[in-house]
């Protein structure tokens, strides 16, 4: 007896031995040199069944699920009651994405009333779950809570089961429950932010998070969630607080710094954005992004020039995406610099050749350069590529009046405008023009009128518009139609002309 004794204690303590120490054995090594020891029939078959059961345990740990499987199946020989055995081969099924078979180990190990009945109900209801099977799987998670209230895996599964279904309501009530048991827990909190966010219960969604940072305090995800539920609230300088936090966690999230700069233009701080797309730069040197942000930001303040200085710099390091292009070439454009901003859009045309919008801002240019024909031809190609163009549709319509040809063919094309942007005043205005040169002046007057009253700032408008009640013989509204345009532009030449001509009639 002492000896069958002797030996049993032997393959249970070296087993459990090298099962907490994880020591690393080679099959030629314990398993080889000493398998004889269990199959001695001095060796109990209770005994033998634990041996085979914690080295299978240890081929789990490092790996080897084929033996781990082998070992627990050697168990079962030796012990069919061992439900243990039945839940290590659910698990390694688990691992292997054979969820039916887990299934059916689980079950077993219910049946051999295994101890732990929370762990097997549990991991039932992930594999159920893995099978799409969610009834099945809220049941067997319900179950597991129902056996130990106070553990918290199965509120957890049963929580994100619910949020997964986009049941919100019911999810957030298990978490809540579960907060209850476990306040320290970090991940609860978390989770109940991000649901009453989704929900729009944002008080509740920064207390959530706020706990969530408390027990957990450099979790990155945490306070960015935090900040973007102070943005939601218009808490900006809240949000950028915990954008900051954020950064010391991730000093080099690019897309963070891009947040925080837009949140300051939002603001007007406009030096703090501009500082921080130049942190960026320098940071990210090879980010085009950043040039591209911080080259439109100085374009919307009117530092067009900086603009353009940022962006040479960016397509100087070949970053130059088709956006630079073309908020470099508007920038000259602003800087009425149409020789180079033609040169600009050309590059950007080799980059985008069906982009309509770099042929109507060519258009554009040479219309200021007196390049007339090659505007016309700009023109008439942005339309061919975009029929719907209305800007393009007016400019070559207003080229054509100015010239004095193909009038008809002009309002044709200024209609077609009005068409798409109804009471537009700049093509109203055109319109009015056009009939004016083709000497409908009543009708020019009737139009130029509804021209003045949606484009009142601009000069041109009520200098057309006077032309057309001067040529109608109404010489006193006229006047005063000069007069405003005068007001608007004190030094245009023509309309001080014109005024003086109609006072000394």
């Amino acid at each position: 007896m002492r000896l069958i004794n002797w030996r049993s204690q032997f393959v249970s303590g070296l087993v459990v031995l090298l099962s907490f120490t994880g020591l690393l054995f080679s099959q030629t090594s314990f398993c080889a040199q000493d398998r004889s020891v269990l199959e001695s029939s001095d060796i109990s078959s209770q005994d033998k069944a634990y041996a085979h059961f914690c080295m299978g345990i240890i081929y789990e740990r490092l790996s080897k699920n084929i033996k781990a499987k082998e070992e627990f199946m050697q168990c079962l020989d030796f012990d069919k009651n061992s439900g243990a055995a039945h839940v290590r081969l659910g698990a390694i099924h688990l691992k292997k994405h054979e969820f039916k078979k887990a299934i059916k180990e689980y079950q077993t190990a219910i049946e051999k009333r295994y101890s732990d009945q929370y762990s097997v109900h549990l991991f039932l209801g992930l594999a159920h779950h893995s099978l799409r099977e969610h009834d099945e799987a809220i049941m067997q998670f319900k179950k597991a809570m129902d056996v130990d209230g106070d553990r918290i895996a199965a509120y957890v599964a049963i929580g994100d089961l619910y949020s997964q279904q986009k049941e919100y309501s019911k999810a957030l009530e298990v978490y809540e429950k579960a907060v209850q048991i476990k306040p320290q827990m970090a991940l609860l909190w978390f989770k109940l932010g991000l649901l009453n966010g989704r929900e729009k219960k944002f008080n509740k969604a920064i207390d959530s998070l706020k706990n969530a940072i408390k027990y957990k305090d450099e979790w990155f995800q945490a306070h960015l969630s935090l900040a973007y539920i102070y943005e939601l609230v218009n808490d900006v300088n809240s949000a950028i607080q915990e954008y900051q936090e954020a950064l010391k966690i991730a000093p080099l999230n690019v897309n963070i710094y891009h947040r925080m700069a837009i949140l300051y233009y939002d603001q007007r701080k406009y030096d703090k954005a501009i500082r921080i797309y130049t942190l960026l730069i320098d940071l990210l040197p090879k980010d085009s992004a950043s040039y591209l942000a911080l080259g439109y930001l100085y374009l919307k303040i009117g530092k067009s020039k900086q603009t353009i200085k940022i962006l040479k710099l960016a397509k100087g390091r070949n970053l130059a995406t088709v956006e630079m292009y073309f908020l470099l070439g508007f920038a000259y454009e602003l800087r009425k610099q149409y020789e180079k901003a033609l040169k600009t859009f050309a590059e950007a045309l080799k980059k985008e050749p069906a982009s309509d919008l770099f042929h109507f801002h060519m258009g554009l240019c040479n219309e200021r350069l007196q390049n007339i024909e090659e505007a016309k031809k700009e023109f008439e190609i942005t339309i061919s590529m975009n029929p719907r163009n209305s800007d393009a549709l007016n400019y070559l319509g207003y080229i054509l009046v100015e010239g004095g040809e193909d009038l008809d063919i002009a309002i044709v094309y200024i209609k077609r405008a009005l068409e798409l942007e109804p009471g537009n005043g700049a093509y109203l205005d055109s319109l009015g023009w056009a009939y004016y040169k083709k000497g409908l002046f009543e009708e020019a007057v009737k139009i130029l009128q509804l021209a003045v009253e949606k484009e009142n700032d601009d000069p041109l408008v009520y200098e057309h518009y006077a032309d057309a009640l001067d040529a109608i013989g109404n010489k006193k509204k006229a006047l005063q139609m000069y007069k405003k345009a005068h007001k608007l532009d004190p030094h245009g030449r023509n309309i001080i002309r014109k005024i003086d001509n109609i006072e000394q009639r």
